[in-house]
């Protein structure tokens, strides 16, 4: 068993469904205690040394999440920055010290796991569940995708344009920025069986797919379908993924 602290390492609070929450988290683990009351969700990391915030912050910033507060819990100083939709600022009152989460935390009703209580254990074979992925480069050649994604990656051609898989998210933000067209985002978790799909034109989501879902929740435009499709096989087909992409754990 290895043992996560009983005071958090760091927490975002952000006005979002709790579900959608546990969807950004699910890649990193079971080292999180979620808290939520009347619309706002609080992520608290339990696991000393993690230092994640930039991975989980980044698709809540990504979708339009605004404002969102991060929480890092220090021994020497505990701090609050907001993220404003355009900056992250550190937030000080006007003595200049710096303003405590629970300040915000008490506004909605959300209490932080930092006193009194036991620390938490997590089973040491428990694995992240790792979604696979795959982005389209639409109208993009084999060699204009490596020029961004380098030779690192596996990279194909198909149907729609060059097809990248397992991109980190350093390389997702490069096509984002560097890219003229859209870049469409395909995630598979093969443990769970969920399946995700996206577009993208610059920083700017276009629309999400999810299956069976009849709008979303996390403030994107909604896909009913994709090109006619909601099978996750036959958008895959249509993309030109491998079908192995959707092969369960």
């Amino acid at each position: 068993m290895t043992a996560l602290s009983n005071e958090p390492v760091w927490g975002v609070l952000v006005e979002a469904p709790v579900e959608k929450v546990r969807e950004f988290l699910m890649p990193f683990g079971d080292v999180f205690d979620v808290r939520t009351n009347r619309g706002w969700t609080a992520a608290f990391c339990m696991e000393p040394g993690n230092c994640n915030y930039g991975e989980v912050t980044a698709p809540l910033q990504l979708r339009g999440h605004a404002p969102i507060y991060r929480f890092d819990y220090s021994k020497y100083d505990i701090t609050t920055f907001r993220w404003d939709g355009k900056e992250w600022t550190l937030l000080e009152d006007g003595n200049g010290l710096f303003v405590s989460p629970t300040k915000f935390l008490d506004e909605v009703g959300i209490k932080d796991p930092y006193w009194g209580e036991l620390p938490r254990t997590v089973p040491a074979q428990v694995e992240p569940l790792k979604p696979r992925e795959a982005l389209v480069i639409e109208g993009a050649s084999v060699d204009q995708a490596r020029q961004v994604a380098g030779d690192s990656l596996r990279v194909e051609r198909g149907p729609r344009g060059a097809i990248v898989y397992q991109p980190d998210l350093d390389t997702r933000f490069a096509f984002w920025e560097r890219v003229p067209g859209c870049v469409l985002e395909v995630k598979f978790y093969p443990k769970s069986g969920e399946f995700w799909y996206c577009v993208m034109r610059g920083e700017e989501c276009l629309g999400t797919f999810r299956p069976g879902e009849t709008r979303t929740w996390d403030g994107t435009p909604f896909l009913a379908n994709v090109d006619g499709e909601t099978e996750p096989e036959a958008i895959i087909d249509r993309l030109g993924i491998e079908r192995s992409f959707l092969a369960r754990a």
